[in-house]
């Protein structure tokens, strides 16, 4: 029932306002509609997620992280933290070739693969977002997992959302 109120009060709207000179845009919708039409040329978000220094971290102390912001301040059982240096102090290219973010990196990678095995969605998102793999699963982000697979976010925003456009589609292009 839920997936029938969606659809029938929130994407019709989308839809007007993506044909509106307004261009008012509702991320989950752009998203699903850029894996559907672009596949894997629309995946720099997800690119960036998981790739070493695409994103990166600075809190006011100049420490810093990457993969995405949320980590600057998170605290893990066996990663202690997720913060990799001082950008003032560190040496990049050490900090690149360190233990700390090879074990980081290679477990987000094991994510993406574990997801593309075990995922019939893989190709509309592509392994998800390791920000939400930390407690997507009903754990505390400090007991997380990046390998982990399915999580809340992605029921709700990558495959639900995916079910809504995919099913519309497939209506606007029978009539």
């Amino acid at each position: 029932m839920m997936k029938l109120i969606i659809k029938l009060k929130i994407y019709p709207y989308f839809l007007q306002f993506s044909k509106s000179t307004k261009k008012i845009k509702v991320r989950e919708f752009e998203t699903i509609l850029g894996y559907v039409f672009y596949g894997e040329e629309y995946d720099s978000m997800q690119s960036s997620s998981i790739s070493p220094f695409s994103i990166l971290s600075i809190d006011k102390d100049e420490n810093f992280c990457t993969f995405f912001q949320e980590l600057l301040d998170m605290k893990h059982n066996r990663y202690e933290n997720f913060i990799l240096g001082n950008i003032m102090v560190d040496d990049i290219d050490k900090v690149a070739k360190s233990p700390k973010l090879k074990e980081i990196y290679n477990e987000i990678i094991q994510g993406v693969e574990n997801c593309q095995n075990e995922c019939e969605y893989f190709d509309v998102r592509g392994g998800g977002m390791p920000s939400s793999k930390l407690s997507g699963n009903g754990n505390r982000p400090e007991e997380g997992r990046f390998d982990a697979t399915e999580t809340l976010y992605c029921k709700l925003a990558i495959k639900k959302m995916a079910d809504i456009v995919l099913e519309d589609l497939e209506i606007m292009s029978i009539k």
